[in-house]
């Protein structure tokens, strides 16, 4: 509220607000009055009045603006809202993080292959091993 003078988006966006939930500050409409111009003047935004006319926000009174302040709405608007609100994210993570053969795709191939300095030793391994590892299986015969 404090920026509502140097920040027009701000500014747009708390008119909206409190026009769409009919409330005026954050606990009441009195709230404007420690934020300037609106406390020198004896004035609110516009936005708080129940009919908008040239001189509705000039010395507010409950008669002729909204009285409830607009943090009650938020919360009341988050806590219906809130399955949804959890709902996108959780989506998205799905998404992100799904494996890919539930859904038909080919999985990426990798191919398993010692780092250059291991030696397969072919007396230790059996021949699929040695196969695997890209080694020719050792002929005794």
């Amino acid at each position: 509220m404090r920026k509502y003078e140097l920040d027009p988006p701000l500014a747009a966006t708390l008119d909206t607000f409190q026009q769409e939930f009919s409330c005026c500050g954050v606990n009441n409409y009195t709230d404007w009055a420690s934020v300037e111009p609106f406390g020198a003047n004896h004035t609110v935004p516009r936005s708080c009045c129940r009919v908008v006319a040239d001189t509705c926000n000039v010395r507010p009174s409950p008669a002729t603006v909204f009285e409830k302040g607009c943090l009650p709405s938020l919360e009341a608007w988050v806590r219906r809202n809130i399955v949804v609100l959890a709902a996108v994210p959780l989506g998205i993570a799905f998404f992100e993080v799904r494996d890919p053969q539930m859904w038909g795709e080919t999985p990426p191939k990798f191919e398993l292959r010692p780092p250059p300095s291991v030696r397969v030793n072919p007396l230790q391994c059996g021949d699929e091993t040695l196969k695997m590892w890209g080694e020719t299986p050792l002929s005794l015969g």
